[in-house]
């Protein structure tokens, strides 16, 4: 029995390359993907996080979707607001006072 290998070209094509990204588990990561090449602007994508999920409040939500944009745009984590400083800081204060740690 005589096999004959045939040689070809192989051609690897990437479906979306994510930069920069944050792997929290598998299937759950959030990053700024690109589909093509010449893609000038990236897109926000996330998966299985909170900014995404459906049972998660949505002020958390807004929060730490706001959160990752700063972080992965600035590649600084002090741009990241601090809670005080946030658009959630009256509701922080009044959770504050009505369930004191």
């Amino acid at each position: 029995m005589h096999v004959e290998l045939q040689e070809r070209d192989a051609c690897v094509c990437l479906a979306q390359v994510y930069h920069p990204c944050v792997l929290l588990t598998k299937k759950r990561y959030v990053g700024y993907m690109y589909e093509t090449p010449k893609q000038a602007a990236p897109v926000f994508d996330a998966k299985g996080i909170e900014t995404v999920r459906r049972d998660t409040c949505s002020a958390v939500a807004k929060m730490l979707e706001r959160s990752l944009r700063i972080l992965f745009s600035s590649k600084d984590v002090s741009q990241v607001s601090l809670p005080s400083t946030s658009p959630f800081a009256p509701c922080l204060k009044i959770l504050r006072r009505c369930c004191p740690t």
